[in-house]
């Protein structure tokens, strides 16, 4: 996002900020940690894989809000998460091992 103060008669800006999306999603540390989602776009449930050195992991889906709507472990490198529950719509999923986080966006259609 970029934000700034112009003036409207001679188009002078007098300030301006601009931020990264790892700001927006308030994460530390954002890393692909093999992560993937199949199938996406999902019905009822979907599948998570990620690689490293960890057995398990956390999975947190976001809606578009920033809203939790589900957090659930995974206990090996695959998992079936069910989100027959969510409505149409683009969410965030976000996956926590090992101290490290990635995030995926996830699309529900039915």
């Amino acid at each position: 996002a970029i934000l700034f103060v112009q003036d409207d008669d001679d188009k002078f800006v007098w300030q301006s900020y601009a931020t990264g999306p790892v700001w927006a999603l308030g994460v530390s540390e954002v890393t692909d940690l093999g992560l993937s989602l199949y199938p996406n776009p999902a019905a009822t449930s979907f599948n998570v894989t990620f690689s490293g050195e960890s057995n398990s992991a956390s999975v947190r889906i976001i809606d578009m809000n920033g809203k939790e709507v589900l957090n659930q472990s995974i206990s090996n490198l695959n998992g079936s998460v069910n989100c027959d529950f969510l409505q149409n719509g683009l969410y965030f999923v976000e996956l926590n091992a090992n101290g490290k986080t990635a995030v995926k966006k996830l699309n529900i259609i039915r």
